[in-house]
């Protein structure tokens, strides 16, 4: 792909689609199209405005490791100032555990055996 000026169609406007047409840019492409079959962008990351007030459906914003969306909004100069979320994984007793250290038995995760 060293041809700048090729066709590229890109299917969805979520943070996937919307990451890629970035790259894209920042690589120097420019004859690109983002095709979304709903009237606005941002797939499960998308906040309705209701009575004066933004809701976020998608609650993934806020989580540091979604860097797609982050990557995003910075290129678009977007911030936001929800609250920062974590994901923390806590045993039957409560305490935070962390499930995917190599030391542990991947087998022993009842989750990951669906």
């Amino acid at each position: 792909m060293d041809k700048k000026d090729m066709r590229i169609c890109i299917i969805g406007g979520g943070p996937a689609g919307l990451s890629a047409g970035m790259y894209l840019e920042q690589k120097g492409y420019e004859n690109y199209t983002i095709l979304e079959r709903l009237d606005r962008v941002g797939g499960k990351c998308w906040s309705p405005y209701y009575n004066g007030k933004r809701y976020e459906m998608g609650a993934i914003m806020g989580v540091p490791s979604y860097y797609a969306v982050h990557d995003v909004e910075e290129f678009c100069g977007i911030t936001h100032d929800g609250p920062k979320l974590n994901r923390n994984y806590k045993d039957k007793n409560g305490k935070i555990i962390e499930p995917f250290e190599p030391k542990k038995n991947i087998l022993k995760i009842p989750r990951l055996l669906k």
